[in-house]
């Protein structure tokens, strides 16, 4: 479990930084082993003041899913980050959704620069849901979104919505499955 709290972490420069600290310094990794409260409490106190957000979190997974061999991470604007989460919501049929909900108007344009600076902890369930389907992302790494970046419970099977969610990803369907099944 911790292999996945520290890959995920990664998505975050500040945790990176901090997590790389961590794992080169092998009198730190003792002391946490031990449990010498101090050490964690740093820790835990660094990751409350540096929240990683939204928008860091997408960068690294857009990056990776979508970079050439001669694309530098460092060198990945904002601007080209958008422009991205843009053209995969729109080659998976999501072109301009802002919402999961089939009934609202909302725009992917109209919401990004808002999502992007938000604090993982701020963004909602129903997001990010959106941007797995938007992304292409499958149910594991959906789980991974909601357990290891959110924070958040797994699926909730007991809501009709996340459970219709499920089982799109699982069957690796689309958003226009998502709606056909939320209208039956």
């Amino acid at each position: 479990m911790t292999e996945k709290l520290i890959q995920n972490d990664a998505y975050t420069l500040l945790a990176e930084a901090k997590l790389r600290h961590v794992e080169e310094n092998q009198m730190l990794q003792i002391a946490i082993h031990k449990g010498q409260q101090e050490i964690v409490d740093e820790i835990l106190k660094y990751s409350l003041e540096h929240p990683m957000t939204w928008g860091d979190y997408l960068k690294r997974l857009v990056f990776d899913m979508t970079a050439d061999e001669d694309d530098q991470f460092d060198e990945f604007t904002d601007e080209q980050l958008k422009e991205r989460i843009k053209q995969s919501f729109a080659k998976n049929g999501m072109a301009n959704r802002g919402s999961m909900n089939p009934m609202t108007k909302s725009t992917l344009s109209g919401s990004i620069d808002k999502w992007m600076s938000k604090p993982v902890t701020a963004i909602s369930r129903p997001t990010a849901f959106l941007f797995a389907f938007g992304l292409g992302l499958d149910d594991e790494q959906t789980e991974d979104l909601l357990t290891y970046v959110l924070r958040s419970s797994n699926y909730n099977v007991r809501d009709y919505k996340e459970s219709i969610y499920l089982y799109c990803l699982k069957r690796g369907l689309s958003y226009s499955d998502v709606k056909e099944w939320l209208t039956i």
